[in-house]
């Protein structure tokens, strides 16, 4: 008759058994890195700028950053593994930061998030720093107010009506002047030639024949006039402001080139030629190029 085996003899048969594994399992665990910082370079060409800039998304000015879509992908070399923060100076209201840690050395890629709200449209270089070596990052900020409106169009309101259509916008060379005639013609959507916005500015040769993010008036140079004009035959003013106007100014904003685009606004007050009153500009914007 066999004898039944004992609580102590199952006790020890079952660390025979488990002791190994237990062994084992100890022997994978990874050490843990410890709590220093990584060292590295960031790669970058021979002007500097950081190689590749991945840009994920489109960033606007006036909407927060921070969202999962939009992101910058570069690349950094790791030396020695740790802890890293790779990140950017505050510029235009945002920051462009990554944390974490890096296991092992050799080339990574890593993932910059946005922090804040782009103040304005702009093209900016961002110096991005990771251990001792610095980058450039050059971020293209887009202009929010001309997400919602097709190429080549305007629109204003004045008295209660709003008016919108397209529009052309030729910028002229004036070497006797030193800079350049920006010259706006805007005509109804409904296509119909009787009814034209005009706006007139002028800027230096330093804006490369674009206009920079700035501010036009029309009251402090006859360079700078706006009008609303009843066109069937020849231009009769239905709105005006030109620095010979008392009490109508229109200020007349660029947000900049930017990817080609320009964008801006034309709010103010103008002079309502038919009875010479005073009215309000408002609501305006316009969006040149593609």
């Amino acid at each position: 008759m066999k004898s039944m085996p004992t609580r102590r003899s199952l006790i020890l048969y079952a660390l025979m058994i488990i002791s190994p594994i237990l062994l084992i399992f100890m022997g994978c665990k990874k050490t843990p890195l410890p709590n220093v910082a990584a060292k590295g370079y960031l790669i970058k060409g021979k002007d500097g700028e950081c190689l590749p800039t991945i840009v994920h998304g489109t960033f606007y000015n006036g909407i927060p950053a921070e969202t999962d879509s939009n992101y910058i992908d570069v690349d950094v070399y790791v030396i020695s593994p740790g802890i890293y923060d790779i990140n950017t100076y505050h510029r235009n209201g945002v920051q462009f930061r990554a944390t974490g840690t890096f296991p092992d050395t050799g080339q990574k890629v890593v993932r910059l998030k946005a922090f804040g709200t782009f103040i304005a449209p702009a093209e900016i270089s961002y110096p991005l720093v990771f251990d001792t070596s610095v980058c450039q990052l050059d971020i293209l900020i887009h202009d929010s107010l001309g997400r919602s409106m097709a190429a080549n169009t305007w629109e204003f309101t004045v008295e209660g009506q709003t008016y919108h259509g397209a529009c052309v916008a030729p910028v002229y060379q004036l070497p006797e002047y030193t800079g350049f005639s920006f010259e706006f013609q805007g005509y109804l959507a409904s296509g119909a030639q009787d009814t034209v916005l005009q706006m007139d500015a002028f800027f230096p040769f330093e804006s490369n024949g674009r206009p920079d993010t700035v501010d036009y008036p029309t009251n402090i140079s006859p360079a700078q006039t706006w009008g609303f004009f009843s066109a069937p035959n020849g231009y009769n003013p239905i709105y005006y402001a030109d620095y010979q106007t008392p009490g109508a100014l229109i200020n007349i904003h660029f947000n900049g080139d930017v990817g080609g685009v320009i964008t801006g606004t034309f709010n103010g007050t103008a002079l309502r030629v038919s009875d010479q009153k005073i009215v309000n500009i408002t609501h305006s914007r316009f969006k040149l190029g593609n």
